[in-house]
């Protein structure tokens, strides 16, 4: 029985922000597939969706523009359902910024994504562990997510959260607490952050 080749180039398309501007860049990816036509494109178009699955999702308006010496301990977020404000040494830089400027919206449910989820538990809890269905391998690998999306939002460079603990949890650097009325987070207020 004969085979047909599939042979092709694939041109992949990605965005980033760099100093608060989109850059785009293509890059050619050869493909060639011996074997049933209808199988190579399946796989052709599985490899599409796992490919756009991998890119994370850039912020929709550009990130913050802080002071270069400005730090994850020098930051305050004040989470609410679907937005945030955003403090920085006890000033307010950017209010009600929604999930999906500051990059955490599922593309396809235009929703938020489920980091977005994280950063709510991480409000309420001071931090993040396993929990439930919540295994440490999902854990790790939404962690290391949120790390590249808060990053890219705020352009600082140094690793958002402390070193990994031994009792399995993720504690952040900067601040984080669910929004309250009158700016007031437990008695504290905003200004003292």
């Amino acid at each position: 029985m004969a085979q047909s080749i599939l042979s092709l180039h694939l041109v992949v398309e990605r965005q980033n922000v760099i100093g608060g501007y989109f850059e785009s860049q293509q890059t050619a990816i050869p493909f060639e597939f011996r074997g049933n036509p209808n199988r190579a494109t399946a796989m052709l178009r599985n490899l599409l969706h796992d490919q756009a699955q991998r890119q994370s999702i850039k912020p929709s308006k550009p990130a913050l523009s802080l002071s270069p010496d400005v730090g994850w301990h020098d930051i305050a977020i004040e989470m609410a359902e679907e937005t945030a404000s955003i403090w920085c040494r006890g000033k307010l830089v950017a209010h009600d910024v929604s999930y999906k400027e500051m990059g955490f919206q599922d593309l396809k449910r235009k929703m938020p994504n489920i980091r977005w989820d994280y950063m709510q538990k991480l409000a309420r809890n001071s931090c993040l562990e396993p929990q439930g269905n919540d295994f440490a391998g999902n854990l790790k690998k939404q962690v290391s997510e949120l790390r590249h999306d808060l990053r890219g939002f705020f352009k600082i460079s140094e690793d958002p959260f402390h070193p990994f603990q031994i009792g399995g949890f993720y504690m952040p650097r900067f601040k984080i607490k669910i929004k309250r009325h009158k700016n007031e987070i437990k008695g504290i207020t905003i200004e003292n952050l």
